[in-house]
């Protein structure tokens, strides 16, 4: 979702799996109010996955190519500004997109 008004923030979250999962939550916020709104960043089937959903419409939902359920300890990052959103991890740029679409796009977890 493009929005000029889209507040800019980082998640950043340090994991290291111990068996090849299908889904892995790193974060997960919503409120029980507001029926399928929520942002989730997660592996699944061994991506990273950073999406967000208001009110059942998906806003965002990218994942990387890479896996990351390696058994290493990963440290990542997801970075959304006025250009877009960034995912990162190991301290270089794993995915990017103009979409941006945050906390505040949610309804409830804002």
């Amino acid at each position: 979702m493009h929005s000029p008004r889209s507040p800019p923030g980082t998640i950043v979250a340090t994991f290291r799996t111990t068996s090849h999962n299908e889904a892995m939550t790193l974060l997960s916020a919503s409120d029980p109010t507001a029926p399928s709104s929520n942002i989730t960043l997660n592996l699944s089937g061994g991506a990273l996955q950073f999406s967000v959903r208001d009110r059942g419409a998906a806003l965002i939902n990218v994942m990387t190519r890479t896996r990351y359920d390696d058994g290493l300890r990963h440290t990542v990052a997801v970075t959304v500004d006025a250009s877009g959103t960034r995912l990162h991890a190991g301290g270089r740029t794993v995915f990017e997109t103009s979409w941006h679409s945050f906390f505040g796009h949610a309804s409830g977890p804002a």
